[in-house]
């Protein structure tokens, strides 16, 4: 059985999650910001790890299904929207990325949303950030989990997966095991740090909009402090408050109505979802997450919230194969469920006992640019630039 290495790539922090003969071997968390000054960080994690079998490498906005081998310079800044000589996105996660396809490791790059052929192309319309390549990961590791919960097979379970990340939010619709709309960080709800889509006479008045500006906006900047703990903000109830808790409660109001809507939205396009999965670091606060179950309940008839006990396999117990009914005891996530997710990919291409998951997401069957669909004149000439200035 093969040993892989799932690596999740968030704002706050990179987790690894590692996969040995179908179950969860080891786990690690760092801060993202130490890919900054140390983009070997990575690298090194992974080494002390090995020896691997295949890794899930960060893969930004997604490549369809690209090998260490075809990873070079032009794919990367493709992946990750960035270009030679700008600041790079997450604190150096691309040189990191370099650094561990280096030497010949056996790292593989996962595709985003936008590039899964399960997701009609009318549906792909002037979008890129449908749901980047660890939101394909989380919804990976949703359907497992839920399927094992109810012993049903990948290809029996629905679900809408809602990603309540530290800086962005994003929400995924799984129809039959497969991926079929989304609406990722940059063009749904409003994320925490992050504003999500934007209104586009605001972009207007903005003017350029660079890369940094897209994790600004956010519930925090609503509140009136953009670095606002999520732990002081998630109890603000009370509309009627002074000037100071008054703006917490709009936040606090917007960002849960918020996903409210996404789920309402995504659910007219796989009827059968009736489950909701809640994950994400923001997911984790108790009552936020209450809120926003009780909001979702009531906002969308026939939702039924699927708490973290159904929808997160308990390290360091084995991961029952895809249809089992076979339980776990509850214990506390030790990584991000995306990390766990990307593991159960790479598991799945390598042949383990998640092959069937991984057959069900059609990843194999990926392809195209994230450009592909862009219908937007002024978007379509941006990309055309972008793409000229990295030939």
């Amino acid at each position: 059985m093969p040993r892989v290495l799932g690596i999740d790539p968030g704002t706050l922090s990179i987790d690894l999650c590692l996969i040995d003969d179908g179950r969860i071997a080891a786990t690690r968390s760092f801060p993202t910001s130490q890919l900054g000054t140390r983009p070997a960080t990575l690298r090194e994690h992974a080494d002390e790890l090995g020896p691997l079998d295949l890794i899930a490498a960060p893969s930004g906005y997604g490549l369809p299904l690209v090998g260490g081998a075809d990873l070079d310079e032009r794919r990367l800044r493709l992946a990750f929207l960035s270009r030679r000589g700008a600041v790079e996105g997450l604190l150096g996660l691309r040189r990191a990325v370099q650094e561990l396809a280096a030497d010949g490791r056996p790292i593989v790059c996962l595709p985003g949303v936008v590039h899964l052929p399960t997701v009609p192309p009318h549906r792909k319309v002037n979008r890129i950030d449908m749901g980047t390549a660890d939101k394909v990961c989380a919804a990976a590791h949703a359907i497992a989990a839920r399927a094992r919960a109810t012993g049903a097979r990948p290809a029996d379970t629905s679900l809408i997966l809602v990603e309540m990340g530290g800086a962005f939010t994003a929400v995924l619709a799984i129809d039959r095991g497969a991926i079929v709309d989304g609406v990722g960080g940059t063009s749904g709800p409003l994320g925490f740090r992050a504003a999500g889509a934007l209104d586009g006479e605001a972009a207007a008045l903005a003017g350029r909009i660079g890369k940094d500006a897209l994790f600004t906006g956010g519930a925090a900047w609503v509140a009136g402090d953009p670095q606002l703990d999520p732990a002081e903000w998630e109890g603000a109830v009370d509309p009627r408050g002074d000037a100071v808790t008054r703006p917490l409660w709009i936040a606090r109001a917007a960002y849960v109505e918020g996903i409210v809507k996404a789920v309402a939205a995504l659910r007219a396009v796989a009827p059968a979802a009736a489950d909701v999965v809640l994950s994400g670091r923001l997911a984790r606060l108790p009552r936020l997450r209450s809120d926003v179950a009780h909001a979702i309940s009531s906002g969308s008839p026939g939702s039924r919230i699927v708490e973290s006990q159904d929808a997160a396999p308990d390290p360091p117990e084995r991961l029952g194969a895809v249809g089992s009914a076979e339980r776990q005891p509850a214990t506390r996530m030790l990584v991000k469920e995306a990390a766990v997710g990307a593991a159960l990919i790479a598991d799945g291409l390598r042949g383990g006992s998640h092959s069937e998951l991984v057959a069900g997401l059609r990843i194999a069957e990926s392809a195209g640019s994230i450009f592909d669909h862009l219908f937007l004149p002024a978007a379509r000439e941006g990309a055309a630039r972008f793409l000229e200035s990295e030939a």
